[in-house]
């Protein structure tokens, strides 16, 4: 069973630098008690060099953080990885309740899929943060399976 998952997405890729004070980089953890953090990073002049912006700390209820981490433990079986070099990259950290944590790393290029639902989407429904990378890096998409709800 996970206890916590906690998911760096960064957006730096190659082409021009981003403007100075752009977010460019997140940290999203939740934990099975339904406690989330989240930071946003600045960018502040080369790769790397990034400034702490957005904190916000918050609660979605232990019965909503465990779809999520359910969801997340189902990709987690998968062994799915999708890498690609000219685009941003996420890393998740998954830490189980015997302490053992089990990293996997991507591109920021797609939707990740547990079956027919998509994990960036399913997150960004549950928790009311705006811009969040998460998988995807499409934090300002609209995400098409969930129109309906709107």
């Amino acid at each position: 069973m996970i206890q916590k998952v906690k998911i760096i997405s960064n957006i730096i890729c190659y082409g021009p630098p981003p403007g100075f004070g752009d977010e460019v980089e997140q940290h999203f953890t939740v934990s099975a008690n339904g406690r989330i953090w989240f930071n946003g990073y600045n960018y502040v002049g080369g790769f790397g060099y990034y400034q702490k912006g957005r904190s916000i700390q918050m609660s979605i209820g232990q019965e909503q953080s465990k779809k999520l981490l359910e969801l997340i433990e189902e990709y987690m079986k998968s062994g799915l990885e999708i890498i690609a070099t000219d685009c941003g990259f996420w890393n998740i950290k998954v830490t189980g309740t015997n302490g053992e944590v089990i990293e996997r790393s991507g591109s920021l290029i797609d939707e990740i899929y547990v079956g027919d639902t998509p994990i960036s989407a399913t997150i960004r429904k549950v928790v009311p943060i705006e811009d969040m990378y998460l998988f995807d890096g499409n934090y300002s998409k609209d995400d098409e399976e969930f129109e309906d709800d709107k």
